[in-house]
Parts: structure tokens; sequence; C-alpha cells
């Protein structure tokens, strides 16, 4: 029998060219190899042989998640549908997700094409969706680091009595759902830290925030919410793409129809212009008497105070105006209680040059209701706080004509001072 040289240099001294030649070492330098598991000289035998007494690994502890959010929560247990009827669309939970992954996962072992493929797909969505969480949670957490280097640290909201859940996955796929359970359950967290601690209530944000005359709470949500998230799309914010299940009053009045429209077309300008020049430039000032985009304003509603009357310089003469701003309400019919209720409105900033704006701020005073037309015009303008201009808008008045349901009588001026004045009376409340 011939054999190969080697090299080996054996543990009990033998050098490799002696096992050439002596079938006999060589295989008592086998047996010792596969008694002590190849372990090193240093090792003593009796050391190494318990390497086959080593028991397999055992899954006897418990797996746990710690939830601290009652949105967590609720998307690791999911929600049936309702017998009484208020929610009709069922919610599966993350444990039930997992047990569906599992099915897919064990219909793999039957070389099933279709699991496969769901599964792929399952990889591809999941990973994404963590994602996502994690760069919204960076980006408010962004917000809270600027916040402590400037010497004011906020400690992230947590439970005062956090739920701990048995897990008991059989799948890895299960696992997987719990990662995405976990990092939802913290993102929540981190925003309702940020909404209480650091940023405007964002949970009273509506499409109303974004109106002209919005107040100063108004714009500071839609400014931290647009520098967040970003502008939200037109489609969306017009109300022309709207979620399957959303429970957005459809049911508004056609001038706050024509509003959402207009402050959609603007961000969409917004957005463009961003699009091709990286910024935003504001092509009218708060005070122009420039419009973007001009449009007839009608509407009735109250005065939030009596106007003011001021006088502005325009090319070199005194013009003067009056400035008001009024709430323009929409009321719907309630069968229920058989009476008219204010379902909406929106506040406006509403300016009447000249003499009428003269009458306007001798006449009219706080609370009175009045029918506004004019001409609806639009401006960019920098909330406070915010690094980016927003729209808004305003009305300039051909007229503001008083209500008369609110009217205790009238009383005429003679003709000639009728003239002089260009007034139609003084009114009594």
């Amino acid at each position: 029998m011939t054999l190969k040289p080697v090299s080996l240099q054996g543990k009990c001294g033998v050098a490799g060219e002696e096992l050439q030649f002596n079938p006999g070492l060589m295989a008592a330098f086998k047996a010792e190899y596969r008694v002590t598991a190849g372990a090193d000289a240093t090792v003593e035998p009796a050391v190494a042989t318990q390497l086959r007494d080593l028991g397999s690994l055992v899954d006897d502890g418990v797996d746990t998640m710690t939830l601290h959010t009652k949105e967590g929560f609720r998307m690791f247990m999911g929600r049936r549908r309702d017998p009484a009827g208020h929610y009709n669309d069922a919610i599966p939970g993350g444990k039930r997700v997992a047990s569906s992954l599992k099915a897919l996962w064990a219909l793999t072992r039957n070389n099933n094409p279709y699991a496969d493929w769901a599964l792929l797909r399952a990889d591809h969505r999941i990973p994404e969706l963590r994602r996502a969480l994690d760069r919204q949670a960076q980006l408010f957490s962004a917000e809270l680091k600027k916040r402590a280097d400037k010497g004011l640290s906020f400690g992230i909201l947590k439970s005062r009595e956090p739920k701990v859940l048995e897990l008991g996955f059989r799948s890895p796929y299960g696992y997987v759902i719990a990662e995405l359970i976990v990092e939802f359950d913290y993102y929540v967290r981190v925003v309702k830290t940020l909404g209480r601690k650091a940023l405007p209530d964002l949970l009273a944000l509506s499409r109303a925030d974004f109106l002209p005359g919005a107040d100063a709470n108004a714009q500071k949500r839609a400014a931290a919410v647009t520098g967040i998230f970003g502008a939200v799309p037109a489609g969306i914010y017009a109300g022309h793409q709207i979620s399957r299940h959303s429970q957005r009053r459809i049911s508004i009045s056609d001038t706050e129809k024509a509003m959402l429209e207009r402050v959609a077309a603007d961000i969409a300008a917004i957005e463009s212009e961003r699009g091709g020049a990286g910024v935003t430039r504001c092509r009218v000032s708060l005070t122009s008497k420039e419009s973007i985009m001009p449009n007839v304003f009608r509407g009735k509603g109250n005065l939030a105070d009596t106007p003011i009357l001021k006088h502005v310089a325009v090319n070199g003469a005194d013009e003067v105006v009056a400035e008001m701003r009024v709430f323009f309400d929409d009321y719907a019919y309630d069968q229920a209680n058989d009476e008219y209720q204010q379902v909406g409105g929106f506040w406006m900033s509403v300016s009447l040059w000249g003499q009428r704006g003269e009458d306007a701020a001798r006449l009219l005073r706080r609370g009175a209701r009045v029918q506004v037309e004019g001409v609806l015009k639009q401006f960019l303008y920098l909330p406070d706080g915010a690094s980016d201009k927003v729209p808004g808008f305003q009305v300039t008045a051909d007229d503001v004509t008083l209500c008369l349901g609110r009217v205790a009588g009238v009383e005429y001026k003679p003709k000639r001072e009728l003239a002089e004045s260009h007034t139609s009376g003084h009114y009594r409340f």
C-alpha cells in the first residue's frame, strides 16, 4: 500500500514522515483524533469527550413582547366584525397574520409555488414597513435631539402598566411580525411624546388648518406637519382621493368645497415649484394687493370683532381700508333633533376699501352677521416657527352688507346727508 506524503505533526509527537510508512501509527493517530474530537493537544481527553455529551438547544424559555400603547396592542390583537354594526370591517391582527404566514411557510414543504410567491411578497413588504416606521421615528427623534442640543431633554413616553405578551410563535415569520409591531408601538410613543411636549397638538389637525384665516395654533399645526411629512398631495387634500374606510365628513358647503379646491391647487403649484427649482418662491407678499389666483367669493358669516379702520399709502395717495375677520359657517339639518346645527366653517380675513370701508367700521360691530361679496386672493406667508411658506387667502370685498336677522331697527338719514356720505342709514342692533 502506498501512502501520500503528509506534513501533519501527530499529537503523540510522531513526525509526519514516520506516519507515511507506518500504517499502525496512522491508525492509532486516527483513533486518537476521533476520541478527542480533534481537540488541541493542550485539551485533556476527558474534557474533550464532553463535547459528545453536550445536549442540543431547547426552547424552554418564554418569548415575550412588551407594548406601551393601545395602538400597538390593537395592531397585535386585531378587531373582529362588530355585531352591533359600529365597525363593519374586520382588521386582522399581528397574531393572525403570523399564523397565516406560518401556514404558508408549511406549504412550501410541498413545493407549492404560490406559497413561495406569497412569502416572497411578505419578505419584501414587511421590511419596507419597518424601514418606513424607522424613518419616521428617526425624523421625530431628530426633533427631540434638536431640543436636547439646546439643553431641553424629553423622555420618551411609556405606559404606567405596559403589557407583556407571551409570543409562542412556531415559525420565523411570527417573530418578524412581532418586530414590526414593536417598531410601530415605539413610533406611536415618539409621536405622542412630540405631540405632548414639543409639537403643536397634531391630533386636532384638519383641512381647515390650511385655510385662510386659520388661528395661530392651526397655522402651527399646518407648518409642523408640512415640515415633517411634506405637503399633502393635492388630490387627497381636495378629497378627490380618499381611503375606502375614511370617516371624513363628505357633506360640505359649496364655499368649503371651492376653498379646498383652491388650496389643493396651490399645494400642487408649490410642489411643482419645489421640484423645478428646489426652493419655494413667494410670488406675492402678505400686504400685496396682487393676487396669484383671483376668484369670485360670496359668503355669509359673523364678525369676530369690530372692523379696524386703517390708512394706507397706495401710489402716493392716502387710502382707507377696513380690516375684519369673518367666520363663514355651515349648517345642516339634524333629523334626530329636528333642528339645524353647525357642522363646519372657516375663518377668513376681509378687507373693504374706501367709503364703504369707513361705513363698515362705523356701523358694524362684533358678532354682526354679514354677507361678503368680492374677490378671493391668494398669498404665501411664513408662519411663526416654520421654514417654508404656506398658502393663505383673504377677500378683497366689493361690498359687505348687513344681514337683517338681528337688526332691531333702521334709522335713515335725510337725502342730502345720504348723498354726502353715500351711506344708507344708521342701524340699531
